[in-house]
């Protein structure tokens, strides 16, 4: 069994990052890791997260306004 996948972090649909992290992770661990990047903060800076895609294992991406 895999231990670690990495997986794709976007902010409204382009690539920000990735994020090791267990794939059987939840949307809210994802999010912390994805929070830490700095191409992600930059990316969202003083904008509200609208809504999050998140497909267990493959993809974590926020849509920001």
């Amino acid at each position: 069994m895999v231990d670690k996948v990495t997986m794709a972090v976007q902010v409204n649909g382009k690539m920000r990052g990735t994020v090791e992290i267990s794939p059987d992770a939840g949307e809210n661990e994802v999010r912390d890791e994805a929070l830490k990047l700095d191409r992600v903060i930059a990316a969202i800076e003083a904008q509200q997260i609208r809504k999050i895609i998140y497909v267990k294992g493959k993809i974590f991406n926020m849509v920001v306004s």
